[in-house]
This record gives structure tokens, C-alpha cells and sequence, in this order.
């Protein structure tokens, strides 16, 4: 069943743009963020959202710039997330938050247990990102990035190929679900709807540019996962390209509270690529006691078979 037609449309104000959430299901509040790049939380959460909302009031935003949600006249930061999770908090009226995110979406839920120590509860991640100092093809993607006028019109080339071409975009997207023979047609159809329809389709590439420096990335959270004590959920593909595998060990060791599921052969897009195993997971970790197997610390290996 597509979740969109049960979900119910709000809207909150940040920063002067109106911010678009869909909330659907009911029960405990699990707030879900979506990653960057062709994302909103639909097509990232779609495939799991209907079982999730038999045990759980689902709250999922689209970030500025995503979705339905107005772009800001500036740059959206890394640093903007977690600001942006405490005001849908407080709009919420919750004293507490559990949350979950992908990609871009765990930076945000690891950022926020940083920097509102108080207002989590629990947090599960996939393919998190801030976990590593550099980004793959890092010295070659910064001058992409950072030069004055090609680099955004490349952006914007490869954006439009992508949208008007459906067998490149699945090629691209076979790079995310590795364990697909072939990426299905309705995911396809779905990313190729929020690059057609994006209002500002440079939300991304001005967020990549402005957290890839010359340097290194502007968002490493490794020095300080040791300071999050509450329990992570994280769920890592041994395939993952965008986040490489080693990052999220290393990840899992430092986090006091973390259970860390290594998901042999899936990539960087496990709530899409294995969504069975994913609600499973989050449906445990949410409902369980604080003492229960499934929150406290440890290490599992699943294998993803190829389909």
C-alpha cells in the first residue's frame, strides 16, 4: 500500500519557509529523516512506512528544499539539522524524541543527541553520515564542487540527465542497492519524480560545497560519539559506498550504547534495499525495555542475498 494515501500533510514554519511533514500511523512517535541528494521522506521511508505505522505514530519531515518543503534563501548546513529536529520537536509537544535517519538523516539524529542531550530518548541510524573525515574521490570532487561556474552547471546537467533518462538513473542507483539485480521500476519511478520536481534542485550540491572543504569534511563526528549515552541502532551495508564500511566500525566502537547490525552485501540504502530486515530492527529497538536484548550493546552480522 503506498503510504501517501494515509498520510496526513502539516506544515511548520522554520526560518520564514514553511517546513512540509507527513504524519501517518498511530502509537509512540518515531520521528524518520530522509538523506540528500534525489530524496524526500516518502522515497526514502515509502517501503517501510506502511508496516511501522501499525505500532508507531510516524512523523516524517522533508528538509528544506526537499519534497514539499520551500528551499531557504541560504545554504543548508549540516549544522542546520539538528535545529531543525528540536523545532519539530517543539512543535510536536514532545518531551522526548526517538528518531531515525539515513545518510544525511543519521547526521542529523547523531547530531541532535549531541547537541540535545536531554530531548532523546533513542536513535537508529543507516548509512550514517559525520562519521568520516574524508568523502570517497575526495580530492577529486572538491574542485567539481568548488569551481565558480562550471561546477553548478555540471551539477544541474547530470541532475536533468538523471531525470530524463531512467535507465542512467538506475544504473546510478544500482551503486545504493547493490544488492538488486536489476533496481526496481518503482523506485526508479519515484527518484526520478523529486528530481523532475524539485523547486531548487542545487539544495544538495550548495550542501556538499559547503561541507567539502580542501581540507577534509566540515561534519566529522568521530572525536565525539564517545558524549552520546543513549542507545544507537546502527545498520551498515558492507557494500556502502558513500559511508565505507570501516567508518561505521570504527563508529560502532566508540558509541558507549551502540547496537551496532552489519548488513553483508547491501549498500548505502538499506530502508530501500532491505526493508523487511530494517522495520524488523526498528520495530525491536523502539518497543523494547531499556534491559532488553535488542537495545543493549553488541555486534551482529546479516547476510543480504542478491534478488
Amino acid at each position: 500500500m503506498n503510504p501517501a494515501a494515509r498520510t496526513e500533510s502539516r506544515w511548520l514554519e522554520v526560518r520564514g519557509h514553511r517546513l512540509h511533514l507527513h504524519v501517518l500511523g498511530e502509537g509512540p512517535t518515531l520521528l524518520l529523516l530522509h538523506g540528500g541528494g534525489a530524496d524526500a521522506s516518502l522515497v526514502s521511508w515509502g517501503a517501510i512506512a506502511p508496516r511501522l505505522a501499525r505500532r508507531f505514530r510516524l512523523v516524517l519531515p522533508d528538509w528544506p528544499g526537499y519534497g514539499r518543503s520551500e528551499p531557504w534563501t541560504d545554504t543548508l548546513r549540516s549544522a542546520d539539522l539538528p535545529e531543525i529536529v528540536e523545532e519539530v520537536r517543539t512543535d510536536l509537544d514532545l518531551e522526548h524524541l526517538d528518531v531515525v535517519g539515513v545518510s544525511l538523516g543519521g547526521l542529523a539524529a547523531l547530531s541532535y543527541a549531541l547537541a540535545r542531550p536531554g530531548r532523546l530518548r533513542r536513535t537508529a541510524v543507516f548509512g550514517c553520515g559525520g562519521l568520516q573525515d574524508r568523502a570517497p574521490y575526495h580530492a577529486l570532487a572538491w574542485p567539481f564542487l568548488h569551481l565558480p561556474l562550471l561546477g553548478p552547471a555540471l551539477a544541474r546537467a547530470q541532475w536533468r540527465a538523471f531525470a530524463r533518462r531512467p535507465g542512467l538513473l538506475r544504473s546510478s542507483l544500482k551503486t545504493l542497492l547493490p544488492s538488486f539485480r536489476e533496481v526496481p521500476d518503482d523506485v526508479v519511478r519515484l527518484v526520478q519524480d523529486e528530481l523532475a520536481g524539485r523547486s531548487d534542485h542545487t539544495v544538495f550540491f550548495r550542501w556538499q560545497r559547503d561541507e567539502l572543504t580542501l581540507r577534509g569534511l566540515r561534519t566529522d563526528l568521530s572525536d565525539r560519539l564517545g558524549d552520546i549515552a543513549v542507545p544507537v541502532l546502527m545498520l551498515h551495508g558492507t557494500r556502502d559506498l558513500a559511508v565505507p564500511v570501516a567508518y561505521a566500525r570504527a563508529a560502532a566502537d566508540r558509541l558507549p550504547h551502540c547496537r551496532y547490525v552489519e548488513v553483508e552485501g547491501g549498500g548505502h540504502w538499506l530502508p530501500r534495499e532491505a526493508p523487511e530486515l530494517s522495520a524488523e530492527r526498528l520495530e525491536a529497538f523502539f518497543t523494547a525495555a531499556d534491559d532488553a536484548p535488542d537495545v543493549a550493546p553488541g555486534r551482529e552480522r546479516v547476510v543480504l542475498e542478491a534478488r
